[in-house]
């Protein structure tokens, strides 16, 4: 089941699982004779004066963060390096050289980011620090067009798909609105109060706004530049030592197969017995049902964003976890989304949650749909050696491997151990780049997952290729959807559990690395 991420960051410098559209200007967008160049825009901005070598731009400041009050600091050096923290109960700090971004996520895991999240992260930090606008930043800015009595600029990291439309403001060239345009929430992000930081122009007032609703309000307390270590500045985020491995429990979990073919298991909360949680590696985020948090007691921490397959999103809260125990291994201070599967998912009636990304970045997991069989491992302790290992790329938080298709070109697919009955499913956007929809065969149909119900239609292709392993003359899914998981620019399409019952599966989210064993 595939599920976008919560805002593991602030809104105004994030955008949620996976997914982006393109952002196309309207009819009314003309340019003028008075339009002005980019280089008055940066004049305006102040960006010469932009740190330089040891120097850094500091800001601290707080606010709301999805429901919570926070304080937050950031750290922008030399050619777009930053650091950026905020505290709270789901903590997140995210650090970048410029190029690479790591995070310290609010699930306290410690990773690379790449694709939308990099992208995101990236644009978002940049526009608010003014460092955007640097000759030197690797951004591809569209002209300037007006729009009613502003001016709108696109901007795009140069490796990057992800446009955003920048506002500025008439008269001072100020950013003042940024749209993000993405799967899980469409992000609006608002900036005033501008004030001169040694020239600088930086916003003192940062208000993100999401398509469910969900608002994060920051203002600036103090800003100023100051020397700083330009090495510490990029270095990974310290991780937090909140999990633990019991070498006297068996890895080996006590596992059912339910008629869905998905895989549960029973874990244990804050001490206290659970229902069946399913397995699922494409969730973003661990969930649990409103009913099944009522009766272990746990209490809201904030509030997220719940997206996913389809194209609907919705605010829902997070519930602390103070302990979360599955087999050998015991998880400190973790925080799930409310789902109400019942209604979402009718077909897993009865299941009180899904564990994913939360659990999987953690450790070395193995697992067999079948059978059904699943281990939790350290990854840190050595796994078989005749494991034929392949990289593992994580986008959007799920587990990502290399592939091609009859007609295609060479991408990523994602496999997904939550989408049951499915062999792959196209991204709509690989169905309309290379014409797949006439391979198609039969009327329009929907599933319902997260994120509400998807569009697609069956077809048949001569063969795909995942992970080096082939399969002639597939029956597929093609997505129809706009928006949402099956709509990713970025992937071929989502590998479900009728492929994915042929392998003994090793995740090892940890040291970014996958095994397929054929069974």
């Amino acid at each position: 089941m595939r599920s976008a991420d919560p805002r593991w960051i602030t809104t105004f410098t994030s955008v949620l699982i996976s997914l982006v559209s393109w952002v196309l200007f309207s009819t009314s967008d003309t340019e003028l004779s008075t339009t002005p160049t980019l280089e008055q825009i940066r004049r305006a901005a102040g960006t010469d004066d932009l740190p330089t070598g040891d120097r850094c731009l500091s800001i601290q400041g707080g606010g709301s963060y999805r429901g919570t009050d926070a304080n937050y600091e950031m750290q922008l050096g030399a050619g777009g390096a930053y650091r950026y923290e905020i505290d709270g109960p789901m903590a997140t700090v995210v650090t970048s050289d410029g190029q690479r971004v790591w995070q310290r996520d609010g699930a306290s895991a410690v990773f690379e980011l790449q694709l939308i999240m990099k992208e995101a992260l990236r644009l978002g930090i940049w526009i608010e620090s003014g460092y955007w606008l640097a000759e030197e930043a690797p951004i591809v800015l569209g002209e300037p067009l007006r729009r009613g009595d502003d001016w709108v600029v696109t901007a795009r990291t140069r490796d990057g798909l992800l446009d955003v439309v920048v506002t500025l403001d008439e008269d001072t060239f100020h950013p003042t609105h940024v749209d993000m345009a993405n799967f899980g929430a469409d992000l609006a992000i608002d900036y005033s109060d501008y004030r001169a930081v040694d020239g600088l122009k930086i916003p003192h007032r940062i208000r993100g706004t999401d398509e469910a609703g969900g608002v994060d309000d920051f203002r600036v307390r103090k800003a100023v530049t100051t020397d700083c270590n330009a090495e510490a500045l990029a270095s990974l985020p310290r991780g937090v030592d909140d999990t633990t491995f019991d070498s006297a429990t068996p890895s080996q979990l006590n596992v059912r197969r339910i008629g869905t073919g998905h895989v549960a298991v029973k874990p244990v909360i804050d001490g206290k017995p659970t229902g069946w949680f399913i397995f699922d590696s494409g969730a973003g985020a661990s969930v649990i049902t409103p009913a099944a948090a009522k009766r272990l007691g746990l209490e809201k921490v904030g509030m997220t964003v719940l997206g996913g397959s389809g194209e609907d999103v919705a605010a829902t809260p997070l519930y602390a976890i103070d302990t979360f125990q599955l087999g050998p291994m015991t998880v400190q201070n973790l925080a799930f989304m409310e789902m109400d599967i019942d209604t979402a998912v009718p077909s897993l009636r009865g299941i009180e949650g899904v564990i994913g990304w939360d659990i999987l970045i953690r450790a070395r997991v193995a697992m067999e749909l079948d059978t059904p069989a699943l281990n939790v491992h350290d990854s840190a302790g050595e796994a078989d050696a005749d494991i034929e290992w392949q990289p593992l790329v994580l986008h959007g938080k799920h587990p990502h491997v290399p592939g091609t298709f009859d007609g295609g070109q060479p991408g990523l697919f994602s496999l997904d151990t939550g989408a049951a009955n499915t062999t792959v499913v196209f991204y709509s956007p690989v169905v309309e780049r290379f014409s797949l929809l006439g391979k198609k065969s039969g009327p329009t149909r929907t599933f319902n997952g997260a994120g509400g119900a998807s569009r697609y239609v069956n077809g048949r292709l001569g063969w795909v290729e995942i992970g080096g392993h082939r399969y002639d003359d597939l029956p597929v899914r093609l997505s129809l959807d706009k928006a949402g998981a099956m709509a990713d620019p970025y992937g071929l399409g989502n590998v479900g559990v009728t492929i994915l019952r042929d392998y003994r599966l090793v995740f090892d989210y940890p040291n970014q690395r996958i095994a397929l064993v054929a069974l």
